[in-house]
């Protein structure tokens, strides 16, 4: 079992408040900067792993690349180190928002779709992340709305951070030759089953952007629809198997009651495609083509919205008596021209 290390000074300076999120190989708590008097996280390498080299690599590396690649859109980390009985520990910005998990998972058993333009707003946002990530030589491999944070804003929009940087991939040309190897075969797939990619589950050596991108393919999926493209209950490597070998079903047809628009469903089934090259040719294009998506149907609407009115004015004009009909021509003429609307008794 994982100690709880609650209420305890950390490297002298970090005092540690309470755990706000665990898993099997770290823990994060909530915690008071001393010196700066200053809230932030403490993520800590669960001490069963802090003794096996290539768990530690990969701790210290998601460490020092979140902190080389800042983005507005990615968790910032400021500090790390090790204690002298030999916890390791690094320091992010605390957050005070919820993952995209828990928003889209409100009960214990109750799952939900969200509105079509929400979803353009945090998929473009987590894209703007990758786009970053991937131009300084970095591959998430583990996009999945347990790493996405939403930040609420006064407008009631949301700001998104990206978290968990601690499976990514650091390309040729952009590795820091100093650093330990990471990741190697003895460690399995690395990934979530439910959004991983055909070349992940293959094993495919060289990650690529378009890796990343399926992610978000199953995360858009997941969120226009209230369900996931591939799920078993039997097995995650049957999951894992339908991402290779099965088409998903669109997500018009899997949810024909939510109106999600055909030009967004074709760039969700294009980011899922099979191959890496048949994706989007990057997060950039597809951020771009999601927020150019979202302000032609804006537009779209408005024009309906504004023929309407128009018909209703029509109607309204021609249903009314000859010298009514003056009356109100005079009246929309000044208010159309900026003058005072008149207003006439006949």
């Amino acid at each position: 079992m994982t100690p709880d290390y609650s209420n305890k000074l950390l490297a002298e300076r970090y005092y540690l408040l309470r755990r706000i999120g665990y898993g099997g190989m770290a823990t994060v708590y909530e915690a008071v900067d001393r010196e700066l008097n200053k809230q932030v996280a403490v993520k800590i390498l669960n001490p069963h792993y802090a003794s096996q080299a290539d768990y530690l690599a990969r701790f210290r590396q998601e460490a020092r690349e979140a902190a080389r690649i800042r983005h507005e859109n990615l968790v910032d980390v400021t500090d790390q180190g090790s204690t002298p009985d030999g916890l390791a520990y690094f320091v992010m910005e605390f957050l005070r928002g919820e993952t995209l998990q828990t928003f889209l998972h409100p009960g214990e058993d109750e799952s939900r779709p969200v509105p079509w333009r929400l979803m353009v707003s945090i998929v473009a946002q987590v894209c703007d992340a990758l786009q970053h990530a991937h131009e300084h030589g970095l591959i998430h491999r583990d996009i999945k709305p347990g790493n996405i944070v939403l930040l609420s804003r006064r407008s009631g929009e949301f700001r998104v951070k990206v978290l968990d940087l601690g499976i990514a991939k650091v390309l040729q040309g952009h590795r820091d030759p100093r650093a330990p190897p990471t990741t190697r075969a003895s460690q399995g797939t690395p990934g979530t089953p439910e959004y991983m990619s055909p070349e992940q589950v293959r094993g495919t050596p060289d990650a690529c952007p378009q890796t990343d991108l399926y992610a978000v393919g199953v995360m858009m999926y997941r969120m226009l629809t209230g369900t996931l493209p591939f799920y078993s209950e039997l097995s995650p490597y049957d999951v894992m198997e339908q991402h290779c070998k099965q088409l998903p079903e669109p997500p018009r047809k899997r949810a024909p009651s939510l109106e999600i628009p055909e030009a967004l469903e074709r760039e969700v089934m294009r980011a899922l495609a099979k191959r890496p090259e048949d994706r989007q040719a990057s997060a950039q294009e597809l951020a771009d083509t999601l927020r150019a998506l979202e302000a032609f149907e804006a537009r779209r609407e408005r024009m309906l919205r504004e023929d309407d009115e128009a018909h209703t004015l029509q109607y309204q004009v021609s249903a009314d008596p000859p010298h009514r009909t003056t009356a109100r021509l005079l009246s929309y003429m000044a208010a159309g021209l900026g003058g005072t609307t008149l207003s006439t008794t006949l």
